[in-house]
């Protein structure tokens, strides 16, 4: 059974622009978040991707959304 679209207040999104931009379409009044597990993995991979970026420092922003989540 399905949930009215009227009726959904709140919706947990990875970070597909795509996907947030077709949900706020069909269900304009919910409240989009982003899953924190991906937005965290993300922000690993795109720092992993830094070539100008040491390990040492890798580590350190590695730390940083964690601290921002919890």
């Amino acid at each position: 059974m399905m949930c009215p679209v009227n009726v959904v207040r709140t919706i947990v999104v990875d970070e597909s622009k795509s996907q947030l931009c077709s949900l706020k379409t069909a269900m304009p009044d919910a409240a989009v978040i982003f899953c924190s597990f991906h937005v965290i993995q993300s922000f690993k991979a795109r720092i992993n991707k830094l070539r100008e970026v040491t390990q040492s420092d890798k580590e350190v922003l590695f730390a940083w959304p964690k601290r921002m989540v919890h």
